[in-house]
């Protein structure tokens, strides 16, 4: 949570009607950092792992998802023309490849715990074209974007649960395994 008195809390705070065109310019007049985002993949790691175990103590079958962003688009180069998060806070603003660069670092880690875990994972930053046919903004989707995302994790749900179906059925036991 932000502090209500702090830089980032003002500079990133969104009225109820948010004017996106105003902080659209805001972030652009931003002097661009020398220097990329800070990642920190270990606790976020320990974090990932952190909700696999809670999640095999009580029983419940979990996936993880990448996050999908429009940062650095190949397809869209006009999606820049509406980023507004400045995720420094501090000043300046990062260039768009330094962000889609770290995201992937925490979606890359993701698929690597998952894999290690056998935790599925949707890819959706694979998947998910960086356009302003799918996102308003960074990261969030329009109403495209959103029903793209949830079509596409329903089937790849739809097709966990009948891999699942098949490996039970294979091993020849009605009880459900609980252990993925």
């Amino acid at each position: 949570m932000l502090k209500a008195r702090s830089f980032r809390y003002s500079a990133e705070r969104l009225p109820l009607v948010p004017d996106y065109r105003a902080a659209v310019q805001g972030r652009k007049q931003l002097p661009l950092a020398t220097f990329a985002p800070e990642t920190n993949i270990p606790p976020y790691r320990d974090n990932l792992l952190s909700m696999i175990g809670l999640a095999r103590a009580h029983g419940v079958r979990l996936v993880f998802m990448t996050q999908a962003s429009s940062w650095n688009s190949s397809i869209d180069p006009a999606t820049a023309d509406w980023r507004w998060i400045n995720l420094s806070g501090r000043g300046f603003r990062f260039a768009e490849a330094s962000m889609d660069s770290a995201l992937q670092r925490y979606n890359a880690e993701t698929l690597k715990v998952g894999a290690e875990q056998n935790v599925p994972v949707f890819d959706l930053a694979a998947v998910l074209p960086k356009s302003r046919e799918y996102f308003y903004d960074d990261l969030h989707f329009n109403v495209r974007g959103a029903s793209a995302a949830a079509a596409l994790l329903a089937r790849f749900l739809a097709e966990q649960i009948e891999d699942r179906g098949s490996r039970i059925a294979d091993r020849g036991s009605p009880i459900e395994d609980r252990s993925q």
